[in-house]
């Protein structure tokens, strides 16, 4: 966040602070607001703003948007927006994307990897909500978080704070992250918009892409915070396309607040304000103050200048004032105004560390488990412990900034960081499961191998930590009482932030081999900011390979979780490990004089981030995008599914469900555990997508010997793509593929669907035949008769004849087996029991709803249960119909375009239509079926992807 320049006053600041043991004062409680902000008043809010601002001179909007710098990371606001309205307040900023920068009573959380890791939805609320909490209740109004950071390169410094390669993935994060900060009315502002992927030339480079990439790539996460109401955005240090991102037009204005409707503040990252004037007409609000390229006299002067208009100046006042009140931050005028504290007896951590181990577990990802290693037994058993990465860290809190890496790392380095309350490391957690005496730790084996062999031969399992280590650009790694901020981490300058390598730190490929080649059970546990190569994995004697990724500060209570059992492993990756760093599609740029002007960095890769580029060029990886393992195993089933949408030119709604896509999983082993169902989507190849892309996740803890069936919503948006002409989300006709497994190259189911209706020249191809028939009673509810049917699997051919199983005096006709395979009508007096024990059914008490409940026990053998109409039907049973009923009436047609009922049949095969007369005895001619069939079911059919009807009579015809 911060440069070197200018800041050489901060560090003794804050070094001062840090002796003189200022950090003591009382923290100051906040009252909650209960309308915190689940639903954001923009309307009011800017009504709000604009009477205040219409109250305010030219001095006091100067003030507003230049606001007041008070040293990040040494006081409780590293600025504040300085107001001037009667009855309002200041506003705190502060940084951290892990904990509250600065503060010593305050958690730090698992990193934004860790948390996409989870692939759990709730708990990266959770984490944010928590988080939210803890910035309120140290006063902070506005965070400059979170950072939303996708992998482009697998060396990028600030990879860890973001939410990993996928777009997609990654805008469920930025969404649930920005709703958990700001339910605890701090306004997000994350950052940094748009594509700042690497810390070299941060402030100079361009990042140079087309439209489509922006939106469907680096936008797209983004976006979705807007969605969610992100009160701030920041704009990044570097430039978009050859303009400054804070200056930049087309960014600013046409995109955010054109495109995705954002109504609160731009805010830019210190001295990001490059372009100055064009800043503000740019569309950019305020700088982070203190700014050395924002300042008042420098404001004043374009503004007196006429440089920037006063109508300029009036709106950026508005824009920063609506999510104030908007979010209601106006009936909480409470002001602490100390530094922050120190150690109190005001608890604003709450139970924290629980959840922060709860994630850290679930955010662990097993790699390989040869002959089922682990979980360990936690007795009679003798472990070595070897490498610096398990033990104590011996600078820890030397900085906020964290950039040490002595000891185990649980967190990278820059403005993300943040004190430590307490830090568990992995080697004071495995003695507390096992016991100090059977224990063997060697925590300098890092370069003394012989040493780390000795251990590794003495004990039943090797147990080796390694780590890499990077962050953000500049001074945030250089020790307080040691001058400048160039030394190295294993040929890593850390003025640079990007690792120059992807070797593991201190000697850890050669610490690996060396145990390995002396205990057969070596495991391998990894604290990564990224990605690392990994030439040792498929080494014999390394029998398990943990990704512990970047854990908080209940980092080895989290492991041994993992290690013990008492979580069974359910982290997945968010990015590709590859096999050698040249099969990933991009590098940070390091070098670039002697060429002229500003580094050009060129998104030549476009759409192919990370696995796409994999897929599209049929790279095999050492460990895929959605790839870890479980102590249990999972077996996926049934893939369905349901919906219908026509294309049309405007598909940016993301707000209905167009599709439905469900699977079966069952958990076949012995552990419960959870598993994470992931859907991928092939779009026409015509339309120019990567392969395969993800489109939804379904996470959930599956009993043993249990099934669940897994759910996956599509939005037109989610089925769009963006065309550069128009400048519109499209969503386009054609034949879609939908993928459905446990990674992103293990999905071992699939279907197709289609958008619009099917082309005449493949609608052979289904072979579906659509059956209409009539059926005859007395009484005013007619029930159906039923109908023989074969599953049908290829040739989706319906059979059908009819049979009549009624009581002498029953008006219904009852069920007909043939084959398994049941369907089934049910009225008064109701079925005859024996039909169902023909099939190993047995016909319930009581209410027929007690039917779907039978029909989900036996899915292989009953197609169908029918209660006289389809629209009471369950969806879940009505997507795995092999055929589909519909109810007509002769003397007034059903409404067959019933937007549910089209959407609950898009997958069936066949399309069968039943006759209810209203009165008295009727028979469906050949005319009449022809006829409902061009008028009221040929259109549907069309759209259900069905093929020409097969006339068949009922009971009567």
């Amino acid at each position: 966040m911060v440069v070197c320049e200018g800041y050489r006053l901060f560090f003794l600041l804050l070094l001062a602070l840090f002796l003189s043991e200022t950090f003591g004062d009382t923290p100051v409680v906040r009252k909650p607001i209960n309308a915190y902000v689940a639903n954001i008043d923009w309307a009011m809010g800017a009504a709000k703003a604009a009477t205040a601002v219409a109250g305010l001179s030219q001095a006091a909007k100067l003030q507003l948007v230049t606001g007041k710098y008070t040293g990040e990371g040494s006081t409780r606001c590293a600025s504040a927006v300085a107001s001037y309205l009667v009855g309002t307040r200041s506003m705190c900023m502060n940084d951290g994307s892990t904990g509250v920068l600065g503060a010593r009573s305050t958690s730090v959380f698992p990193a934004g990897n860790t948390i996409a890791m989870t692939w759990d939805r709730s708990l990266m609320y959770r984490r944010a909500h928590a988080f939210g909490k803890e910035l309120h209740g140290m006063g902070v109004d506005i965070v400059l978080g979170p950072n939303i950071v996708l992998v482009r390169t697998p060396t990028g410094g600030r990879q860890w704070e973001g939410f990993g390669a996928d777009p997609w993935l990654s805008g469920v994060a930025a969404e649930l992250t920005t709703l958990g900060i700001q339910d605890n009315g701090v306004i997000a502002g994350p950052k940094h918009w748009v594509a700042n992927e690497q810390e070299h030339f941060r402030n100079s480079h361009s990042s140079n892409m087309n439209a489509r990439v922006l939106h469907e790539v680096y936008g797209w996460p983004f976006m979705k915070s807007v969605q969610a109401g992100a009160g701030s955005i920041m704009c990044a240090f570097n430039q978009y396309n050859g303009q400054f991102s804070c200056a930049n037009n087309y960014l600013l204005n046409t995109v955010l607040r054109g495109e995705y409707g954002f109504k609160g503040f731009v805010l830019s990252d210190w001295g990001a304000g490059n372009s100055r004037p064009d800043n503000a007409n740019n569309g950019m609000d305020i700088s982070t103050p203190g700014s050395v390229n924002w300042d008042l006299n420098g404001i004043t002067d374009y503004v007196n200048r006429g440089l920037v208009s006063g109508a300029r100046l009036t709106e950026m006042c508005q824009n920063i004032l609506t999510p104030y009140y908007a979010m209601g931050m106006d009936v909480d005028p409470t002001w602490p105004g100390q530094v922050f504290p120190g150690p109190s007896t005001v608890n604003i951590t709450h139970d924290h560390y629980a959840l922060i181990r709860e994630i850290a577990a679930k955010g662990t990802v097993l790699l390989k488990n040869t002959n089922d290693l682990l979980p360990l037994r936690t007795s009679n058993i003798k472990i070595a412990v070897i490498g610096s990465d398990a033990g104590p860290h011996a600078e820890l809190n030397w900085s906020p900034f964290q950039g040490s890496n002595v000891g185990t790392m649980a967190i990278g380095w820059g403005s993300g960081g943040s004190f430590f309350p307490y830090l568990i490391d992995p080697l004071q957690a495995i003695r507390e499961v096992v016991g100090t005496e059977n224990v063997v730790p060697v925590l300098d084996g890092d370069w003394n191998l012989p040493a780390a062999e000795a251990a590794a031969a003495s004990a039943d399992v090797a147990i080796v930590f390694i780590n890499v280590m990077s962050g953000e650009e500049c001074c945030f790694p250089c020790r307080l009482d040691v001058p400048g901020c160039t030394y190295p981490i294993d040929g890593n300058p850390k003025q640079f932030g990007d690792r120059m390598n992807m070797s593991a730190q201190h000697n850890g490929d050669n610490l690996i081999n060396a145990v390995a080649s002396r205990n057969p059970n070596t495991i391998v546990v990894m604290h990564l900011t990224g990605q690392i190569l990994m030439p040792w994995s498929n080494n014999d004697n390394v029998k398990a390979i943990l990704h512990a990724a970047i854990p908080g500060q209940e980092s080895g209570h989290s492991l041994t979780d993992i290690l013990f059992g008492y979580v069974n492993p359910s982290g997945r990756l968010v990015y590709t490990i590859a096999q050698q760093q040249s099969d990933y599609p991009a590098q940070v740029l390091t070098q670039w004089a002697p060429r002229p002007g500003a580094p050009q960095v060129d998104y030549s890769e476009g759409l192919n981030v990370d696995y796409r580029w994999f897929d599209s060029n049929n790279i095999q990886p050492l460990y895929e995008f959605g790839f870890g393992l479980s102590y249990t195993t999972f077996v996926y089933s049934n893939i369905r599914v349901s919906g219908y949408a026509d294309p049309t030119p405007d598909g940016k709604d993301s707000s209905v469900v167009i599709y439905t896509i469900t699977a079966s999983i069952l958990n076949n082993g012995t552990r419960d555990g959870e598993e994470v169902a992931q859907l991928y989507i092939g779009f026409p190849p015509a339309l120019g997508e990567p392969p395969r892309v993800l489109r939804g996740f379904d996470k959930q803890m599956i009993g043993a010997g249990r099934t669940y069936v897994a759910t996956f919503n599509l939005t037109s948006i989610d089925l769009s793509v963006y065309d550069i002409a128009t400048s519109k989300w499209v969503l386009n006709a054609g034949q879609y593929v939908a993928y459905i497994g446990p990674s992103s190259r293990k999905l071992p189911l699939s279907t197709t669907f289609w958008i619009g209706p099917i082309p005449t020249s493949t609608t052979t191809a289904f072979s579906a035949t659509t059956a209409v028939f009539s059926a005859t009673t007395a009484g005013n509810l007619a029930e159906t008769t039923s109908q023989l049917a074969a599953h049908v699997t290829t040739t989706a051919n319906l059979y059908a004849t009819s049979s009549t199983l009624a009581r002498s005096t029953s008006t219904t006709y009852h069920a007909a087996v043939t084959g398994g395979f049941i369907t089934a009508t049910t009225g008064e007096p109701r079925p005859d029991p024996d039909l169902y024990s023909k099939v190993g059914l047995t016909w319930p008490d009581g209410d027929v709803s007690n039917l779907w409940a039978l029909a989900g026990n036996n899915w292989n053998r009953v197609a169908w249960l029918y209660t006289y109409s389809p629209w009471n039907v369950p969806a879940a049973v009505l997507a795995d119909l092999d055929f589909v009923p519909m109810l007509v009436d002769c003397s007034s047609i059903i409404d067959f375009e019933n937007a549910r009922l089209a959407g609950s049949f898009v997958n069936s095969t066949s399309l069968l239509v039943f006759q209810e007369p209203d009165v008295g005895p009727s028979s469906m001619t050949p005319s009449l079926a022809a006829g409902i069939w061009r008028d009221h079911v040929q259109p549907l059919a069309s759209r259900m992807h069905l093929g020409a009807p097969a006339v068949s009579s009922g009971p009567t015809g």
